[in-house]
């Protein structure tokens, strides 16, 4: 069976590494049940300081109070760095769709973003490239130019209706949703719903890593490491590699450059947070697609997404 241990709250240890100690004085022993080395990560069951090929069988048990406090912070965090995402996979490709595709204001709001994304994702490493072509690196100035013409220009396009509501902001205007709006709505917010859990899901299996995991990761984390330290493109893998040339693809790797210089996160912890990102807008644009197939089939979009 289990056996409670006590211990006082410890508070401002989020993700730290913490270890019980546990010594026999005496005659006779104890017998401490383990369970298999990979039940999870991070650290080892010690007998005598040495290692063992196993991890403790245990439970924990948190403070309520210090577990939702940090539950709130750790999904703050999280949102603001969603906000960031959504500034800067959103907005390029929502102007660049609005200029080079007009029609596709017929499409529902949802339709366009995830279309945006997906153009967004791809201007990227077209920018990256070009710029590169004629001498220029950019560095921080590949995230936040983009970001800059692209909110100036819906201010732009926007303008009159913003001067409208500084005129006159006590105006309070009420809208009646008809049938279809009202089916149009309960539909919107299932796939909100639906597209919540799948980010969440994924960003919560990462919450606790200290880094990408598996081979390819590192590669992937060198990499777009390179294009922050060179400012953009390169061809020296230096000090990493002892290599001359750059002929992989980056569009995963300029993601992450872009997100690192918007929000400030370190390369490593960017490579875990646009990887999730990735796989999350991966499903989203499902949406559209399916819906180009048949415009109606919204609650048929939606299950795509879903499944």
């Amino acid at each position: 069976q289990f056996y409670r241990f006590q211990f006082a709250a410890i508070k401002g240890k989020n993700l730290d590494n913490l270890y019980i100690k546990m010594t026999i004085e005496g005659e006779g022993a104890v017998f401490v049940s383990t369970g298999d080395k990979n039940a999870y990560l991070n650290g080892a069951i010690y007998l005598n300081d040495q290692p063992m090929d196993a991890q403790m069988a245990f439970r924990l048990e948190y403070e309520p109070s210090i577990l939702i406090w940090g539950l709130i912070k750790e999904f703050l965090g999280w949102g603001y760095k969603f906000f960031l995402s959504i500034l800067v996979f959103v907005i390029p490709g929502l102007v660049l769709l609005n200029l080079l595709w007009p029609s596709a204001r017929s499409l529902s709001r949802l339709e366009r973003i995830a279309i945006s994304v997906g153009v967004s994702i791809a201007f990227y490493p077209i920018f990256f490239l070009w710029t590169d072509l004629i001498g220029i690196h950019l560095g921080a100035g590949y995230a936040w130019t983009p970001l800059i013409f692209g909110l100036a220009y819906f201010i732009w396009i926007n303008r009159i209706g913003i001067i409208k509501r500084i005129k006159s902001p006590g105006i309070i205007r009420i809208r009646l949703r008809n049938a279809s709006k009202e089916v149009n709505f309960w539909q919107d917010l299932t796939l909100l719903v639906v597209l919540f859990l799948i980010f969440l899901v994924r960003i919560w299996v990462i919450r606790d890593l200290a880094g990408p995991m598996w081979g390819d990761s590192y590669q992937h984390t060198m990499m777009s490491q390179l294009l922050v330290d060179n400012k953009g493109l390169f061809d020296s893998w230096l000090p990493y590699a002892e290599l001359g040339s750059f002929t992989y693809h980056f569009g995963f790797h300029s993601a992450v450059a872009i997100f690192h210089w918007i929000s400030g996160e370190s390369v490593l912890s960017s490579v875990l947070w646009v990887g999730q990102i990735m796989n999350g807008v991966s499903v989203f644009v499902l949406y559209p697609l399916v819906l180009s197939f048949d415009r109606k089939d919204r609650w048929g979009a939606i299950a795509t997404v879903l499944v």
